[in-house]
């Protein structure tokens, strides 16, 4: 099979490009050796050269996920380390935009996101455009943490498709010199841990975070050692001498066999319910508040919704873990079970029991601050705003501020608009939830009807990401994005009618932050401070 016309192999593995039009991307490219047979879990390798032409007209299949569920096996491979590129057929070298998928390191393609919103929305506009894939759950973040198996091989998979746009990007129009990589979630949560790795800052320039950050308990892989351990064991593996030669020898089907009581399949039934994701091995990844410090001055976005953590308690499978609310649990909801879930999932760690427990009543005494309990909505949206306050608001902000202490331009804006068919009229906690930009930002898996007011945010964002991506700075003649700043903590209320604010999600972030430091431990991050 040929690749498509403007393009064919030369030396080997290299890429000759002529720059056709960006109708035709070019997707399917290999990064990396394929991953498999010995070369499953460990790190990624350059590709296996080649003398024939190859195939660049399709999406590769995507990663093996964590689970088989909802998964049809045809459409994923252990062979997965394949990136896609769009092109303009424009002169001179273009700024490059790497986009990294979410899926909490567990799920997730880059066939997911549509080629049309790349296309249109960034590679028509001069940007060249890149996303990849790379190896999740067990098969890019299994470890023992010791010299057996290297941890965070999804990271290092990054980094090798980051290395290929060094090597390669120009050969598509694309100034190596002029990356900015961006990830939503777990996406997110990468493109934190990259600006912050010793391993990654010669290789892009600027960064755009949603909803993502490396400060929480769940991006530092609190669950990983104990589940890449359980998972050994119960594939029979773990009295093994050499025991990552006998998991090469499993088969996916046996990988997936190994299940948990969990709606989403690989990490315990908790807040923090990932089972494998990077740990803090201060090879790759360092202890993200000293890494933090002394982290290069990317000009980064960073961007949030207003009820992020709606996504993960009131809607989808998140309805069928201990802690979720299925909507015939929120008429009676109250003060007792929010409590309960207090208890149990936030202040369950900790170094003393009365530091739990003073810590507990400290919680609750905040989230009952200034609101009506007669409300029938009342526990519910509390519930709602602890967990988006735990789990992304204040690790976000608390990674804003570094950076800008670090001397980094940062811009942040909030996501203040939501198509209001999106959630049910009534219901609790209403606004935009985790991933509701995306159908702004990119232009695609919107559910509804584009609206006016839709459109005119989507214009917004779009042009300022396209903005800040050539130029390092959002604001567009159309709409004025200051930076954030230590004394203000400015940020953007995105929105039909955009406005400058101040005191970005500032009343969580004193209290978990400033008030809870009389504790020595940490809720955000699950250990000290």
């Amino acid at each position: 099979m040929s690749l498509r016309k403007g393009f064919k192999v030369i030396d080997s593995c290299s890429i000759k490009h002529s720059r056709p039009h960006p109708k035709h991307p070019s997707n399917g490219i290999p990064f990396a050796a394929p991953p498999i047979g010995k070369l499953r879990f460990e790190k990624p390798q350059p590709p296996i050269p080649w003398t024939k032409p190859i195939n660049a007209t399709a999406y590769s299949k995507g990663c093996i996920p964590c689970t088989s569920a909802g998964v049809s096996r045809d459409t994923v491979s252990e062979d997965c380390l394949y990136l896609n590129v769009w092109s303009p057929n424009l002169q001179g070298l273009l700024p490059v935009f790497l986009f990294i998928h979410g899926g909490a390191y567990e799920t997730g393609a880059a066939s997911v996101y549509d080629a049309k919103a790349f296309r249109e929305n960034f590679a028509r506009r001069g940007i060249v455009v890149v996303t990849i894939q790379y190896r999740l759950g067990q098969f890019g973040f299994l470890t023992l943490n010791d010299s057996v198996i290297t941890p965070n091989l999804g990271l290092w998979d990054q980094t090798l498709g980051l290395q290929w746009i060094q090597d390669n990007i120009g050969k598509f129009g694309g100034d190596s010199k002029r990356v900015t990589i961006m990830g939503e979630s777990a996406g997110s949560e990468s493109v934190s841990q990259l600006t912050i790795s010793p391993k990654t800052q010669h290789l892009f320039q600027q960064a755009i975070q949603m909803s993502g950050t490396s400060i929480g308990a769940a991006a530092r892989g609190t669950n990983t050692l104990t589940f890449s351990a359980n998972w050994t064991s119960r594939l029979g593996c773990d009295l093994k001498s050499d025991y990552k030669t006998c998991l090469q020898g499993k088969t996916v089907e046996e990988f997936w066999k190994v299940k948990e009581n969990n709606a989403w399949g690989c990490g315990p039934d908790d807040l923090n319910w990932l089972g494998f994701a990077p740990i803090i091995d201060e090879d790759f990844f360092p202890k993200p508040e000293d890494a933090l410090k002394t982290v290069p001055k990317y000009p980064t976005i960073f961007g949030l919704n207003q009820v992020e953590g709606r996504l993960f308690s009131l809607e989808g499978a998140s309805i069928y873990m201990s802690f979720g609310l299925g909507p015939l649990k929120w008429p009676k909801y109250n003060e007792s079970q929010f409590v309960d879930f207090v208890k149990k999932f936030i202040t369950f760690k900790g170094y003393t029991s009365e530091e739990r427990d003073q810590a507990t009543q400290d919680i609750l005494s905040y989230y009952e601050r200034g609101h009506d309990p007669s409300d029938a909505k009342y526990w519910v949206e509390r519930y709602v705003e602890s967990y988006s306050d735990w789990g992304m608001n204040v690790p976000v902000v608390r990674e804003a501020i570094a950076k800008t202490q670090a001397g980094s331009p940062v811009y942040a804006f909030l996501m203040d608009y939501d198509n209001p068919t999106t959630w049910p009229a009534g219901a609790p906690a209403p606004g935009s939830t985790h991933s509701s930009e995306f159908p702004y930002t990119f232009g695609m898996l919107a559910d509804f009807n584009y609206t006016q007011d839709d459109l005119t945010v989507e214009k917004y964002i779009q042009d300022a990401l396209v903005q800040f991506i050539k130029t390092g700075n959002p604001s567009t003649t159309a709409m004025s994005w200051a930076p954030f700043s230590l004394e203000n903590h400015d940020f953007l209320s995105l929105k039909p009618k955009p406005e400058m604010k101040t005191d970005w999600f500032g009343d969580s972030y004193r209290f978990w932050t400033d008030y809870m430091k009389k504790y020595k431990y940490d809720w955000i991050t699950y250990g000290p401070w």
